[in-house]
């Protein structure tokens, strides 16, 4: 649902991007905030779903790949806005953004997740 929230959120300020800086700050804002709630959701998943004998090593594996593939992503996002335009950029990120939350939505490992938490409660 917080994928959803921020997608939205960043869709409605991809659609005020030009006209007003205020309302495209707080909606992108807001959308950051669910992002943020989101990592932190991605973090208990792991820490819940994996063998605490693996935890460290498969967290140590996903810094790992998120700080190698970061530098990627800013060449290719600021190549891509050189290219496209940094509007139409803008708004694959927030559209992407509701397709996660609709793979989320839909995820079986999401689910077991949700319905292991409803069985320890």
């Amino acid at each position: 649902m917080a994928t959803g929230f921020g997608g939205v959120a960043w869709c409605i300020s991809a659609f005020w991007l030009n006209r007003n800086f205020g309302v495209t700050l707080i909606c992108f804002s807001m959308a950051w905030v669910a992002i943020g709630m989101m990592g932190i959701q991605f973090q208990t998943l792991l820490q819940r779903q994996i063998e605490p004998d693996y935890l460290g090593r498969v967290l140590t594996v996903v810094y790992a790949l998120q700080g190698i593939l970061a530098p990627f992503g800013y060449l290719l996002g600021g190549a891509l806005a050189d290219w496209v335009g940094h509007g139409l950029l803008y708004l694959v990120g927030a559209v992407t953004l509701l397709g996660m939350s609709r793979y989320f939505l839909r995820n079986s490992f999401l689910k077991s997740s949700i319905a292991m938490h409803d069985q320890a409660v």
